[in-house]
């Protein structure tokens, strides 16, 4: 067995500021257009941009209306001649 040692490649991940993903997202929202062609010409897989827009559709759902809650007050219960 041979001691050669480990050659490490730079990943490929790249890293998209929330702006670009906005934007890539808004282009791919063109009616004229498809989402795997967007992604071909940024370089991306389709999968991606549906996991950016499921991303960015939950964000602004949590942000758009935080649950509400009502107040109950009840009534003090009844007591009868029968419970004394």
């Amino acid at each position: 067995m041979t001691n050669s040692p480990h050659v490490v490649v730079a990943g490929t991940r790249r890293v998209w500021s929330l702006e670009q993903k906005r934007a890539i997202l808004a282009e791919a929202d063109d009616p004229a257009t498809t989402a795997s062609e967007v992604a071909r010409r940024h370089g991306l897989h389709s999968s991606l941009l549906f996991r950016w827009r499921r991303a960015l559709l939950a964000e602004q759902q949590a942000s758009a209306a935080p649950p509400t809650f009502v107040p109950l007050a009840l009534p003090p219960p009844v007591t009868t001649a029968a419970d004394v």
